[in-house]
């Protein structure tokens, strides 16, 4: 005997509602989420199907606020959709053009040995390494804005430092010949902090001569080191670093340390910055005699001359989609050039003295610079205008950095202090 065709579809339709029942069990309460003050319960919520909880469980982290939602809140902003990263977005406290008049100094530290002359974010942000003319390093939780570690001892100032593309391991100049300890190039694992066996190569290779070197770039792949090298004579300067009669720059293995190529065009008296393209195909030389040279990687040629100033041109930046090249020269001005066809696009007028370092925020929409009349600025890229005056500086400011994920910028210089600036939380 056959069930009735009616008895069949009773049972369908309480299977279905059985079903739907017991899904709607096990969804969050979109409304009840919105207004929850478990965060680990907002956590798991991030990672449930429904992009509808996802973007409930951010936007109610956001509104939590704290070190913890901040950390969760980050990887939503890659989330596959769109809705979900513009919640996170909106969540996190991302400095933007919008909101930039309202960044205020979050924390400092102002008992370092010597002025503040690098600073480099760890790709994912979590760390913050800066070098100062003491010959220190400093190690801090981005986030915290605590101390995590400190290697002392070098017997040079730090000139430059950055982190491998990876993260794996950082890389800093110090050059001085005083003393035994002759290293310029020094590297150390990220993770343990100990240092790692120089480059093998570097020093060692008749073609490579990297005594008066100060100026380190990593390219975006890994694969190439780029510093600076003595071109014909040199002195000793009273610090025990050389000075150049002029400059080049070298391409290395960034694995071996052996000569890749020395680029054709010396730069008179030295360089004060070198940094690639973010994908890897130009770099951009600022030397000492007042220009910046955009050169062609893989065939090693000038591409053209960016800028020729009376001015020093003390720092350069490429916008993180390679398009736009910032330039700061020491008569207080920022000039923004089209990279592909190398106009002078615009000038950033605002500072009362020289702009020593430049960089974009993550999206591009930012500009922050220092500048050696104390102040940090923040500019808007697209109407090239200026949105705050960031004091606190007692002295020149020396180097600036965007945090990867847009949500600090920091900030050293000769008061030996560093700087943390971001809105309010």
């Amino acid at each position: 005997m056959h069930p009735q065709p009616s008895r069949i579809l009773m049972l369908f339709v309480l299977l279905v509602a059985v079903t739907l029942a017991l899904v709607s069990c096990a969804r969050p309460n979109v409304k009840r989420l919105s207004r929850a003050q478990d965060v680990d319960g907002l956590i798991a919520a991030l990672s449930y199907e429904d992009p509808t909880v996802r973007s409930a469980a951010a936007a109610a982290l956001g509104r939590l606020g704290g070190p913890r939602a901040v950390e969760a809140l980050l990887p939503a902003l890659s989330d596959e959709d769109a809705s979900v990263r513009q919640v996170a977005a909106q969540a996190l406290p991302i400095i933007r053009p919008t909101n930039a008049a309202s960044v205020s100094e979050l924390a400092a530290s102002t008992e370092l040995g010597g002025a503040v002359s690098a600073i480099s974010f760890s790709p994912d942000g979590r760390v913050i390494a800066f070098g100062d003319m003491a010959g220190s390093i400093h190690f801090w939780d981005a986030r915290q804005a605590t101390e995590i570690k400190v290697l002392e001892g070098f017997s040079g100032r730090i000139s430059d430092l950055e982190f491998s593309p990876d993260g794996s391991f950082i890389a800093a100049m110090t050059p001085s010949w005083l003393g035994e300890d002759f290293r310029k190039l020094r590297l150390w694992d990220s993770g343990s902090y100990e240092e790692l066996p120089a480059l093998s190569l570097i020093g060692n290779d008749d073609s490579v001569d990297v005594r008066a070197a100060t100026v380190l770039a990593m390219s975006p792949d890994g694969k190439l080191l780029a510093l600076d090298t003595c071109v014909g004579p040199f002195d000793f300067g009273l610090s025990g670093s050389l000075i150049c009669d002029s400059a080049s720059f070298r391409l290395l293995d960034s694995h071996t340390g052996a000569s890749v190529a020395e680029m054709p065009r010396p730069f008179s008296n030295g360089i004060w910055d070198i940094e690639f393209s973010p994908d890897g195909a130009l770099a951009v030389v600022c030397g000492m005699d007042g220009t910046a040279r955009l050169f062609d990687v893989e065939s090693r040629e000038e591409r053209y001359i960016v800028i020729k100033s009376n001015m020093h041109v003390l720092d350069s930046a490429f916008s993180p989609d390679g398009r736009t090249l910032a330039v700061g020269l020491g008569d207080s001005t920022i000039h923004l050039f089209d990279v592909e066809t190398g106009t002078d696009s615009a000038v950033l007028i605002g500072n009362t003295e020289a702009v020593t370092s430049v960089a974009f925020g993550p999206n591009g929409d930012l500009l922050v610079s220092g500048s050696t009349d104390k102040t940090v600025r923040l500019w808007d890229v697209a109407a090239r205008t200026m949105l705050a005056t960031l004091n606190g500086h007692a002295d020149a400011v020396l180097t600036v950095a965007f945090s990867p994920d847009g949500m600090l910028v920091a900030s050293g210089g000769n008061d030996m202090s560093v700087r943390f600036w971001g809105l309010p939380r």
